[in-house]
C-alpha cells in the first residue's frame, strides 16, 4: 500500500497539518481578542469625542454669554453713565419735567455726589432729593413717570406724609443715579 511505503512523508504532512491547524486556531483566537480590544477602544474614543463636542458646545456658549455680557456692559457704562457733564443737566431737567408733566413742584432739591474710585466698580454716584406736595394720584403718577423714564436712576427712598390741610400729601424722594468717572474715556469695544 502506498501509505505504507511514504509514511514518513504522510507523517510529516500530518504534523504539518496539525501544527498550521494550532497556528490558525491560536492566530484566529489572538486576532478576535485584537479586533475585540480595538473595538472597546473605538468605542472609548467615541464616548470622548462626543463628550469633547459637548465640552466645546458649552464653552462656545459660555464665550457667546460671556461677549453679550460684556457688550451689555459696555453700553450701560459708555451709553447709560455718562460723565457727570454729559448727564447732570439733563437727568435735573428730566426730573423737573416729570414733576410738571405730573402737575407738581418740587419745593427744594439737594444734591450729594460721592466720587468714585480709580476703578470702573468704584463709579460716581449722586443722590438727588426733593419734596414735592399734591394729590395722591399726583403723586402716583410722578412715582411711574421716573419708573419709565429712559434716564439711568434708583428710587433711593421715599416718604410720604399727609399735608397740613389734610387733603394733600407731601412727597419726599430721594433717587440716585451713577455716573462713569470723569477722567475715565468711554471704553472702546
Amino acid at each position: 500500500m502506498i501509505w505504507r511505503e511514504k509514511r514518513w512523508l504522510l507523517i510529516a504532512l500530518g504534523v504539518f497539518f496539525v501544527a498550521n491547524l494550532l497556528f490558525f486556531v491560536t492566530y484566529r483566537v489572538r486576532f478576535q481578542q485584537r479586533v475585540d480590544d480595538l473595538d472597546v477602544r473605538r468605542e472609548a474614543v467615541v464616548a470622548e469625542l462626543a463628550a469633547a463636542r459637548a465640552e466645546r458646545a458649552s464653552a462656545e456658549k459660555d464665550v457667546k454669554t460671556f461677549t453679550q455680557i460684556v457688550s451689555t456692559i459696555d453700553t450701560v457704562y459708555n451709553e447709560w453713565w455718562g460723565t457727570p457733564q454729559e448727564r447732570l443737566v439733563p437727568l435735573l431737567n428730566e426730573m423737573r419735567e416729570l414733576a410738571r408733566r405730573s402737575e407738581l413742584q418740587p419745593a427744594s432739591t439737594s444734591y450729594e455726589q460721592v466720587k468714585g474710585g480709580k476703578n470702573r466698580a468704584e463709579a460716581a454716584s449722586l443722590s438727588i432729593a426733593f419734596s414735592v406736595r399734591g394729590s395722591y394720584e399726583q403723586v402716583r403718577r410722578l412715582i411711574n413717570m421716573i419708573e419709565y423714564s429712559d434716564e439711568f436712576v434708583i428710587i433711593e427712598e421715599i416718604g410720604l406724609a399727609s399735608g397740613s390741610d389734610g387733603s394733600n400729601l407731601v412727597l419726599t424722594i430721594r433717587l440716585k443715579t451713577l455716573f462713569r468717572s470723569e477722567d475715565d474715556p468711554a471704553r472702546s469695544s
